[in-house]
């Protein structure tokens, strides 16, 4: 197995943590036990990008220098904007965050507590909650676990993210 993984994780793929490459292992494995190396890869690979890769623009290191910004200006709502605009999931929500977040809490009320299942970086959107609640972001990428976890402790915010995957069954 672990042969296996290493060789999924590629430079793409290096942050992905091993337990998140072997489960999507596993779950090929149950539909094609037989199946070869060569595919398995393959296969994997094609999955990673599915759930993954494809809202990856290769602005991390961008993204680094404007959270070292941010320690001078915590309040930055532009550096807030330029780290969520390096990735391509939240670069499509930044004109809707504050609308967004209005109407949901319009039905829900403001939440004492958020779960952010597959949170990427959208945890970077806390400004524009306008509330203070506390953040669980849940996240299959250590790197950006990393990265939420120090805006946590540059922002102050009653927050952590973790390294795990939630798998539909």
């Amino acid at each position: 197995m672990n042969s296996l993984i290493n060789k999924i994780k590629s430079k793409k793929y290096a942050s992905l943590s091993d337990e998140i490459i072997e489960q999507e292992i596993e779950v090929f494995l149950r539909k094609k036990p037989k199946a070869k190396d060569k595919e398995i890869i393959k296969e994997v690979k094609t999955r990673l990008h599915k759930i993954y890769g494809s809202f990856q623009i290769n602005k991390k290191k961008k993204r680094d220098m404007f959270l070292e910004e941010l320690r001078k200006d915590p309040g930055s709502i532009d550096l807030h904007r330029k780290i969520l605009e390096t990735n391509l999931s939240t670069k499509e929500r930044m004109r809707a965050y504050q609308t967004l977040y209005y109407r949901i809490f319009r039905l829900t009320g403001q939440p004492n507590t958020i779960l952010d299942i597959g949170a990427g970086i959208n945890p970077i959107s806390y400004p524009y909650l306008e509330c203070d609640p506390n953040y669980t972001a849940l996240e299959i990428d250590q790197e950006d676990v990393d990265f939420i976890n120090k805006y946590f402790k540059i922002k102050k915010i009653k927050g952590k993210a973790e390294v795990k995957a939630i798998n539909a069954k």
